[in-house]
């Protein structure tokens, strides 16, 4: 992702025209085969690393296949997505802030939309190969009936920190007994999702700590949240790996967790007011899917309003998407040429208009090179 975020800041460089539609369409074509190729990345990267946890699990590697080209976001381009720090620049702008400003929302925005993208792709590939286990009978549980999905009615909770404590001291030592294994493979009976504190910028984060604690079949499984930086690993009837990892990283990481939460940040400072209790919800976005949420106790939910169904990308869907995607290519690929003429014709150009079509004529290149690109990829 690190890589990603320095090659786009590198290909926006010193932009400063977040009013100009056209010229920031071109950068975010130009963003698009940078995004698409690192996701794929990220997909094979996700199937090899659970390919080897099922092997040292026991479980026989499902049939392989490659990742699939789709963006991973319900409904939206990867254009659509790639135009959005420009118009948070541009809003900063309109709200009086300055050109630095604009600027650092970019790439705080960037940034936001590379992250959810990696885990969305990385999350969808895990279902593609859980969809696999389960096809070809891999695994030992009913698809149909996972009643620990925390929806608004059954939300997770942190437990106390006494209770937390006496887990972790359970839980810590836990082995694989491989004299367990069952002759001619194990089959999965669930998902657990492993955190990773020393991954994270912040620490760990509450909503994976109470997630971390259980293991389920697929229900919470697939929600992500900002900055989410879990893995899936399989539990099997000889070995459960993440519960042991989990353990060990809850036990260093308790007096962070249990700082005392303060309804607004994350967690707040430590204070002597009894710890209010974090719940904690899958709830779906409709452009990333499930998603893990988290309120207060005494807090009520808030029903998020006319917001569309996720609807999981398919290659329909992304045919769909890149022919659009042409629409609004050719569409400023025509302004840009127009601008062009108009500038050549007024001959001899001052410092200003000369800088303006030096930079239509290279987001026209820009514009021509996805048009290519896309095409290319519709015809195959």
């Amino acid at each position: 992702m690190e890589k990603l975020l320095r090659a786009l800041l590198g290909l926006w460089g010193n932009f400063s025209q977040w009013d100009d539609d056209d010229l920031v369409t071109a950068r975010a074509a130009a963003s698009a085969p940078y995004v698409e190729s690192t996701l794929r990345e990220i997909q094979r990267e996700a199937r090899q690393f659970l390919f080897l946890a099922l092997k040292e699990a026991g479980v026989r590697q499902p049939s392989s296949s490659a990742p699939i080209d789709l963006y991973p976001r319900s409904r939206v381009d990867t254009l659509d997505v790639y135009v959005r720090p420009a118009r948070e620049a541009q809003k900063v702008l309109e709200r009086g802030g300055t050109l630095e400003d604009a600027t650092a929302a970019f790439e705080r925005r960037l940034e936001g939309i590379i992250e959810a993208d990696a885990a969305i792709a990385e999350r969808d590939e895990i279902d593609r190969i859980q969809d696999q286990l389960e096809a070809e009978g891999l695994t030992d549980y009913d698809i149909d009936d996972d009643d620990e999905v925390h929806d608004d009615s059954n939300p997770a909770e942190l437990p106390a920190r006494e209770e937390m404590e006496a887990w972790v001291e359970e839980n810590e030592t836990d082995e694989e007994d491989e004299s367990d294994r069952t002759e001619g493979g194990e089959k999965i009976l669930g998902w657990r999702r492993v955190i990773r504190p020393e991954m994270s910028k912040t620490g760990v984060c509450g909503l994976c700590v109470v997630a971390a604690t259980r293991w389920y079949t697929r229900g919470d499984l697939k929600a992500i949240h900002h900055r989410c930086e879990c893995i899936t690993l399989p539990v099997t009837r000889s070995a459960d790996p993440g519960l042991r990892w989990n353990a060990e990283d809850l036990k260093a990481n308790l007096d962070y967790i249990y700082a005392g939460y303060d309804g607004k940040s994350k967690y707040g400072a430590t204070s002597g007011r009894r710890l209010k209790r974090i719940r904690v919800v899958v709830r779906e976005h409709g452009e990333l899917g499930p998603t893990l949420q988290y309120k207060a106790k005494n807090k009520a939910w808030v029903e998020t309003q006319d917001y569309p169904d996720y609807v999981k990308p398919s290659p329909e869907v992304q045919r769909e998407r890149l022919a659009r995607r042409v629409e609004k290519l050719t569409d400023a690929l025509t302004n840009l040429q127009a601008r062009q003429v108009a500038l050549q014709a007024l001959g001899d150009l001052n410092k200003s208009d000369s800088e303006k079509l030096n930079r239509i004529t290279s987001s026209i290149g820009q514009i021509e090179n996805s048009l290519r690109e896309t095409r290319s990829r519709l015809a195959a």
